[in-house]
């Protein structure tokens, strides 16, 4: 409520500043005469009329000179505030060119060399083959050459928004000790969120600031981006927008969470257009905003200059098939003749494309409220800024981006309607952090409901053949895989979060029916478990599993605040990785769940918390094993009990 309103109130004053500090639409056309700026609104318009996007925002640079910047939609379909300029939205990778902006002035100011190896400002950075890590340079960090993977494991850490784990950063990068180079450094492009992790905690422990606070006393406040920051500790004061998650045919909000500030070099930033206008007229001006030298114009050809060659846009998927270049930070690519420096970004939630066109001193941005959506069904964001750009330079728009070959999720395959029952059931992850309830809809299509950290995502499934099926909906078509039986029963999912294993409910009919000493609780129980009553509930572990423990409480008290039961379960000393809540009806009952990764003397746990609330009683499980038995134990000891537990309230 109180982001809420926050929201509101930024946004009344975004009106009133709008009215004073920013020039009408006919103003800008006044002011910046040969370009069709109402063609663009017309276009934009039109786009948003026929997209399933909530809201987004644009903004269109010349030299030094926001000639264009507007937004379309709504914020939230909850509260139906309306996009702005001035909405800070999380731009993703594009994060990725801030960071690299901030080592380049560190390089200016002869603090770092771009050829020096990362050991020389990290002393303890290394991976599991210590020899490779040896190698590898800033430049290839911000080149996308360094060879360390994009494990992104911290992506899924989120916490609660306004606070962050100040250390988040750090751990992660210490965190690739336990992985190895995919690639001999220096050599070729593979994309990784964690090398841009470690560029920044090079430039932390080079400057001996926070990596957020570098990039605001650096970069932010110098271009007067007041709507920006990479400090959590600030994205509440700013209203920051968390963004949708993807329904079959609309969206949905997402949860208002953050991750831990793990990839704020990599992909956290929050912006608004009109900002990033201000960005755009450093970077087009040889650096200078308002009198201010933010880099030098040699430090941006050195940005944009091409360092490694990667594929671009095939043809079937819309371009003309010739390579892509890494610069640092940013990317180069040939697009209609043109030569474009651009960068995307997409969250979970929320997605960016941003191009600048150097030859004719012209930038776009373009910010969307949700990820990106299916290019076979709607026009992407990518289509739309080169457009725009199609636009300024008086040339037809064009369909570059748009794919040319046919959608592989229309298939003519049904699923034959006797085996459909065989899908439908509870699908749970390893790590206990993802959940799809496969169901029959009312019109006999089988749909898929995603809990993740940010919500619910629903699919529609569409098959190819018994096992190969795509999950669809509005952000696009995701190949994935049943895995069957011999005799065609279903034990799970292999989809783009991983294998999801199938609960399987008959097994329940093996459990036996267990009460309290009081007649207070009963449940099911298999026979290697050893239950000890407590006072308030009872305990469980497996015989000769010392790994092993579920305890379930019910206490005198009401529920109103779920997010301190779940703080006051697991220290937050040793978590390494949490899931956000999710909801679960169990036996009519709402099952609030949480999951969490702890490591302790050199060794990881899993724990998995549910709670509800009947009748002025709360009722906690807590499970607790070693890593990788999580799934297991949910589908063997947690959800028959949770299936199972009654309650003598009488």
């Amino acid at each position: 409520m109180k982001l809420i309103k926050n929201t509101i109130c930024f946004l009344c004053i975004s009106i009133i500043l709008a009215g004073v500090l920013m020039p009408s639409l006919k103003e800008k056309v006044n002011a910046s005469p040969g370009f069709n700026i109402q063609e663009i609104d017309r276009y934009l318009q039109n786009f948003k009329d026929n997209s399933p996007i909530p809201g987004f925002s644009v903004v269109v640079v010349h030299g030094d000179e926001i000639i264009f910047t507007k937004g379309y939609g709504v914020e939230s379909v909850d509260t139906g505030i309306p996009m702005t300029e001035h909405s800070s939205s999380a731009i993703g990778s594009y994060t990725k060119s801030f960071t690299a902006l901030a080592i380049m002035q560190l390089v200016e100011s002869g603090k770092i060399s771009l050829d020096d190896p990362v050991i020389r400002y990290i002393p303890w950075f290394k991976t599991a083959n210590e020899e490779e890590s040896q190698k590898i340079t800033i430049r290839m960090l911000l080149s996308n050459t360094s060879g360390l993977p994009s494990l992104d494991n911290w992506f899924f850490s989120v916490g609660i928004p306004g606070q962050a784990d100040n250390n988040a950063m750090e751990k992660d990068v210490r965190n690739l000790s336990s992985y190895r180079t995919n690639r001999t450094p220096g050599t070729s492009f593979l994309y990784s969120n964690e090398g841009f992790n470690v560029a920044g905690v090079v430039i932390e422990n080079v400057t001996g600031m926070k990596y957020a606070d570098y990039i605001q006393k650096y970069i932010l406040d110098p271009l007067e981006m007041s709507r920006s920051t990479t400090d959590h500790a600030r994205f509440n004061d700013l209203g920051v927008l968390y963004g949708h998650n993807a329904g079959i045919d609309t969206a949905t909000p997402s949860k208002p969470l953050v991750t831990t500030a793990a990839l704020a070099a990599g992909s956290e930033l929050r912006a608004s257009a009109n900002d990033l206008g201000h960005y755009f007229i450093a970077l087009l001006n040889g650096g200078q905003y308002r009198g201010k030298q933010i880099i030098s114009p040699e430090s941006i050809d050195e940005m944009w200059t091409p360092h490694i060659s990667f594929p671009g846009t095939s043809y079937d998927m819309g371009g003309d098939g010739s390579d892509s270049h890494y610069g640092l930070g940013w990317m180069i690519s040939e697009i209609e003749g043109r030569t474009f420096i651009h960068h995307g970004g997409s969250t979970l939630t929320m997605s960016s494309f941003n191009a600048i066109y150097p030859e004719k001193k012209l930038a776009v941005s373009f910010l969307s409220n949700i990820g990106p959506t299916d290019s076979f069904r709607f026009i992407e964001k990518e289509t739309v800024v080169n457009n725009i750009f199609n636009i300024l330079t008086n040339k037809p728009t064009t369909d570059y981006f748009v794919p040319r070959k046919k959608d592989p999720s229309v298939t003519d395959y049904e699923l034959p309607v006797d085996v459909k029952e065989r899908y439908a059931g509870t699908y749970v992850s390893k790590d206990g952090f993802f959940k799809a309830e496969v169901f029959i809809a009312e019109n006999g299509k089988l749909i898929a409901r995603l809990s993740q950290i940010t919500g619910i995502s629903e699919f529609e499934i569409f098959f190819v053949n018994e096992s190969r099926c795509f999950l669809k909906n509005i952000m696009g078509s995701y190949e994935s895989r049943f895995l069957l039986t011999a005799d065609g029963q279903v034990t799970g999912i292999e989809n783009f979060f991983g294998t999801l294993s199938k609960i399987n409910e008959d097994a329940h009919s093996m459990y036996k029916t267990v009460s309290s000493p009081d007649g207070l609780l009963s449940f099911n129980a298999l026979e290697n478990m050893i239950i000890s009553f407590t006072e308030n509930g009872f305990d469980i572990v497996i015989r000769d599993d010392a790994d092993f423990k579920l305890s379930v409480n019910v206490l005198d008290e009401s529920l109103e605040n779920t997010h301190n039961v779940f703080n006051e379960t697991i220290t937050y000393d040793n978590i390494i990785l949490m899931s956000e809540e999710f909801e679960d009806i169990i036996n009519s009952r709402i099952w609030k769940e949480k999951s969490y990764i702890t490591q302790q003397d050199g060794e990881k746990y899993q724990h998995f918390v549910a709670t509800t609330y009947l009748k002025n009683k709360t009722i906690t499980l807590i499970l607790s094993v070693s890593y990788g038995q999580l799934t297991n134990m949910i589908r063997d000891a947690a959800i028959p009990i949770m299936k199972s537990l009654e309650v003598n309230l009488e």
